[in-house]
């Protein structure tokens, strides 16, 4: 696996050219990795090489992009796949939490309606009937 830079070294074009040319084409250069971690593989460095001779024969871009098409599977295609799968995930999680919230919302206010209606009963009860419904003999009757 090689750095972008070892790579311009090796082809002898500066690395600001190439890097034109690797974004240019990115969906068609597979590499591993992301950012300064990226790396090329033989693969990948045969593919840029192709790319610069193309240029150097005065190829345009439509027609490096369709040659490229032509015997390679776009790399960006399969991680957009991937992205798309997780945000999909993601979204699946967001809705099961929300629909969990709701329940949680809809428990908390059967619980509120519960206390403020025991608290009026205990404000409306004399003592000997809030005996009475602690023992359970009032609960009956009502």
């Amino acid at each position: 696996m090689k750095t972008f830079k070892e790579i311009s070294v090796e082809i002898g074009l500066p690395e600001s050219t190439l890097r034109l040319y690797r974004d240019e084409f990115n969906d068609y250069i597979p590499a591993q990795g992301n950012g300064r971690r990226r790396r090329y593989g033989d693969d990948g460095v045969a593919v840029l090489r192709q790319i610069v001779t193309w240029k150097q024969e005065g190829w345009s871009a439509l027609r490096i992009r369709d040659e490229l098409a032509r015997f390679r599977q776009p790399v960006a295609r399969q991680r957009q796949r991937s992205v798309e799968e997780r945000l999909d995930a993601l979204a699946l999680q967001l809705t099961a939490l929300h629909q969990e919230t709701l329940a949680l919302r809809a428990e908390v206010a059967e619980l509120r309606t519960q206390l403020r209606q025991s608290r009026g009963m205990t404000k409306r009860m004399t003592l000997e009937e809030a005996l009475l419904v602690s023992e359970g003999e009032l609960a009956d009757e009502r």
